[in-house]
């Protein structure tokens, strides 16, 4: 009798740490399915604006400046105003942040003056400069810029009038910011001196100075 109670009490100890055992692994489960589980984020990795490459857009903006007339009798100067529109194109390369570059552009000009019954009107002008800036920020380039400007200039009078091609040089300043990865904006101040002689015009006039300043701005897209 007692060798079947000492077996009872083994198996009823037995039975009691089992149910101990799996009642703690069901606990231990419980607490992991309530603690939240936390995804480490992916590294934020930063998108560097790159302005290398072609580029082509629009400009647009207003054109002052004055025009001097020259003739045996002494030199008269007067005032011109105007307008501008046209298009652009040119490549950049970068260096750290040191962009520099190359740019043309073409325009359409209504700028002109007059004095007396003479009138000088700048039909259309090019540029073509060299560009050189520094990224203040990721998207900011301020840059100068310079080189050769040229114009078609038509000088009319007296029932006459006379048109030619004006060289020159151009020298300026500006802000360009890259709107998205293709789009930026700019605006722009050049100052432009034309320098040829003009001989045979409208009598007594044996030359025409001309020098204006360009205020625009303009829209890029990069290739």
């Amino acid at each position: 009798m007692r060798s079947l109670i000492n077996s009872l009490f083994t198996i009823r100890t037995a039975g009691i740490a089992a149910t101990a055992l799996i009642a703690s692994s069901f606990v231990a489960q419980a607490a992991d399915l309530q603690r939240p589980m936390y995804n480490k984020a992916p590294a934020y990795i930063e998108q560097t604006y790159n302005w290398s490459g072609f580029y082509a857009g629009v400009v647009a903006g207003g054109v002052w400046g004055t025009s001097q007339l020259v003739g045996a009798a002494g030199s008269t100067e007067f005032d011109t105003s105007g307008f501008q529109i046209g298009g652009t194109a040119g490549y950049n390369w970068q260096m750290g942040r040191i962009v520099y570059g190359i740019e043309g552009d073409l325009s359409y000009s209504s700028n002109s003056g007059t004095v007396g019954a003479v009138e000088v009107k700048e039909d259309y002008a090019t540029t073509i400069r060299g560009r050189i800036g520094y990224t203040f920020s990721e998207r900011t380039l301020v840059y100068a810029t310079g080189g050769y400007a040229g114009a078609n200039v038509t000088v009319s009078g007296a029932g006459t009038s006379v048109e030619k091609w004006r060289n020159g040089w151009t020298l300026g300043a500006g802000v360009e910011y890259a709107l998205m990865p293709r789009w930026t904006v700019k605006g722009e101040y050049l100052y432009v001196s034309y320098m040829d002689d003009v001989n045979g015009l409208v009598a007594p006039v044996t030359n025409v100075k001309l020098d204006e300043s360009i205020l625009r701005v303009g829209l890029n897209y990069k290739f």
